[in-house]
Order: C-alpha cells, then sequence, then structure tokens
C-alpha cells in the first residue's frame, strides 16, 4: 500500500518536529522557552503541530483499516469454514445414502440368492418325487 507523497513529506515533518521536541526536552528548562518563543514567531511550531496532528490523523486512519481487514479476514474465515461444514455435511448424506442404497441392493441380492436357492431345492425334490414315481411304475410292471 503507498501513500501520496504528501503524506510522507507530513510524516518525515512530524518525524522532524518530534526529534525537535526531545532535543527541546533534554536542553534546559531556559533553552526550551527560548526554543519555543522561536518556534511561535517562526510558524514552524504551527507546522510542527499540524503535521503531528497529521500523523496521528494518518495513524488512526491505519489501525481503522488494520482492524477492517482483520474483521474481514475473520468473516471470509468463518464463511470459508462454514462452507466446509456443509461440504463434509453433503458428504454424509451422499455416504448414508450410497451406503442404504448399497444395503438395498445387498438385500435385494440375498433374497434373490434365497428365491433360487428355493427353486433349486423346489426342482430337486420334484425330481425326487418322479424317479421315485418312475421307479414304483417300473416295480408294479416287473411284478406283472
Amino acid at each position: 500500500m503507498s501513500f501520496p507523497l504528501r503524506l510522507t513529506t507530513t510524516a518525515a515533518a512530524a518525524a522532524a518536529a518530534a526529534a525537535a521536541a526531545a532535543a527541546a526536552a533534554a536542553g534546559s528548562a531556559g533553552q526550551q522557552t527560548g526554543m519555543q518563543s522561536c518556534c511561535r514567531r517562526s510558524g514552524e511550531g504551527k507546522k510542527a503541530r499540524e503535521a503531528a496532528a497529521a500523523e496521528k490523523q494518518q495513524q488512526q486512519s491505519s489501525s481503522s483499516k488494520a482492524a477492517a481487514a482483520k474483521q474481514q479476514q475473520y468473516i471470509s474465515s468463518s464463511i470459508a469454514a462454514a462452507a466446509q461444514q456443509h461440504q463434509v455435511k453433503l458428504q454424509l448424506q451422499q455416504q448414508q445414502q450410497h451406503g442404504s442404497s448399497k444395503q438395498a441392493a445387498l438385500a435385494a441380492k440375498e433374497k434373490q440368492q434365497q428365491q433360487n436357492s428355493s427353486r433349486i431345492t423346489e426342482a430337486s425334490k420334484q425330481q425326487q418325487r418322479q424317479q421315485q414315481q418312475q421307479r414304483q411304475q417300473q416295480q408294479q410292471r416287473d411284478e406283472l
């Protein structure tokens, strides 16, 4: 993110004013009074105050932008988490449906096998009865 040159210059002026204020604080009380009156007379104090106010406003703006970005990130991550949770729910539903249809298919196959087994058993019994009848008929013929 780039800032306009005016803001950068303002920041430099504010830094210079802060350095001047620190130097003034390090000096004696008499020097501070003299420097303040000198700055007031030349108008540099007003410029320094304006620069400091502009810097403070820029910092507040940056803080607000950072807070908004953090909030946006939180919202985005919440949306992503909700979407992922929904996706997992859909997958579980699909697995359950697939599992249910798979169970139904297995049950149908088992029923078919039971029916086939019953038919085979019935056919086998029928064949045994026919063979028994044929033997009895053959025996009756042999006795005559």
